[in-house]
């Protein structure tokens, strides 16, 4: 990399580089930099490259690894959350543009403890992202929202006034900050991410838009029961008169219920490239291009294959793979022949919700043709008519497909049974 420069950091007081309360904005101006962590108090730490010539981004490598109680740096990877921004103006609260954001992160984590070891250290990232690429090799990323900022009263902080001790009031983050019912919401538009043997998980309050390339030895996870991270020293990593970094970070998973109102707060639009790769998916706006080759695994609760978004290409190819989707949305498909591409016969799982009636029929025919259905299940949504046999219906349509369907015939329905708020295909014989 020319122009490269790397900030040793062997000491939390010799970061050189610390950002205070309300941040400011590091322009690397086209320069490289490898440095161990970021010191700063709040995501207004904005690290932006205002040269955009494509041919010289910046390179930003994070090492992520721990300080001992002298505050030197080990040699051993730690759990490191990094609350700046990236590819941000100066105002954080402002919309991410594309002229700061000419940056590539890169991560090399711990490679003698797998993507599945729970004690795998990971790189946490709360701030605001906008940037062309982050790459990641053996190691565990999570990008995730913020618990809001509240006032609470500190342990270490007292005043003795007479007989009586009085606690202090600071503006600091409860430690119990996963479980808050308030988290501040982040956007990460990321040009390509390249997963290598690592595991990449998206978290509470997060919206993620970019493509994701991930091999065989790893695994994307959206929501669901993940952990997520926070800094009992959140607003105050700065510290030392502004010259001393500290951090203490923990991890928990989200209760049950918690976990329902998470996936809520979870978005991703783009692509993923799976190549042998584990996806699960547990949020309901999961708006993704699908490339899963090489025994490559999805799991997910709700999938929406857009045209609208994706003009060109399959939406949803499968070579050798496996999909299991509870809630499959289609948005915009005019020829589904032409938008899903099967190379090979696999089980896939599917519970259709559809717009549009005429896209229902079109979808299933496409499908059946090429795939071998355990489960297929359409629910066209309570409250919206449908034109149907000369009526118009709000029932829910339910498919039990045989197995082995598989088969270029036009007629895939040959009877209609009708009962109470129930209206049952059978599939043609004949296939």
């Amino acid at each position: 990399m020319p122009h490269h420069f790397k900030l040793e950091q062997n000491k939390a007081d010799e970061l050189g580089i610390y950002f205070g309360n309300g941040g400011g904005n590091l322009d690397l101006k086209g320069n490289s930099l490898t440095l161990n962590t970021i010191s700063s108090n709040d995501s207004r730490a904005n690290i932006i490259n205002t040269d955009t010539d494509g041919n010289n981004p910046s390179y930003i490598t994070i090492e992520g690894l721990g300080y001992d109680d002298s505050k030197k740096k080990t040699n051993q990877k730690a759990d490191t959350i990094i609350h700046a921004s990236f590819g941000q103006s100066t105002d954080s609260k402002s919309p991410n543009t594309d002229k700061n954001n000419n940056i590539n992160l890169i991560y090399k984590g711990d490679d003698s403890k797998g993507i599945d070891d729970k004690d795998k250290a990971a790189l946490v990232f709360d701030g605001n992202v906008n940037v062309k690429g982050l790459e990641v090799d053996n190691g565990k990323v999570v990008l995730q929202g913020h618990p809001t900022t509240h006032a609470y009263i500190r342990e270490d902080l007292m005043v003795r006034i007479g007989n009586q001790t009085k606690k202090l009031l600071d503006l600091v983050k409860t430690a119990e900050g996963s479980d808050l019912p308030d988290w501040d919401h982040r956007t990460f538009k990321i040009g390509t991410i390249d997963l290598q043997n690592s595991r990449l998980n998206v978290g509470r309050e997060a919206t993620l838009e970019g493509n994701i390339k991930a091999d065989s030895s790893s695994a994307i996870n959206f929501g669901g029961d993940i952990e997520h991270y926070i800094d009992k020293k959140d607003g105050e990593n700065t510290t030392g008169n502004g010259f001393e970094y500290q951090q203490i970070a923990e991890k928990k998973k989200l209760e049950e219920e918690t976990q329902k109102i998470a996936n809520q707060t979870i978005h991703f639009k783009g692509s993923i490239e799976a190549d042998g790769t584990k996806i699960n998916s547990s949020i309901y706006d999961f708006n993704a291009k699908l490339d899963l080759k090489n025994n490559a695994s999805l799991n997910a609760d709700f999938l929406t294959l857009d045209r609208e978004t994706n003009k060109t290409g399959a939406i949803l190819s499968m070579n050798n793979s496996n999909a299991e989707v509870k809630n499959l949305i289609f948005k915009g498909l005019k020829n589904t022949t032409n938008d899903t591409d099967f190379y090979s016969k696999r089980q896939i799982v599917l519970n259709l919700c559809l717009n549009r009636w005429d896209f229902l029929v079109s979808a299933i025919m496409a499908l059946a043709r090429q795939q071998a259905f355990n489960a297929f299940n359409v629910g066209l949504g309570a409250g919206v008519e449908y034109a149907l046999v000369g009526k118009k219906t709000s029932y829910t349509f339910s498919l039990l497909a045989k197995q082995n369907v598989y088969s270029s015939a036009n007629q895939v329905f040959v009877t209609l049974s009708n009962a109470q708020n129930f209206i049952g295909y059978e599939i043609n014989p004949q296939l």
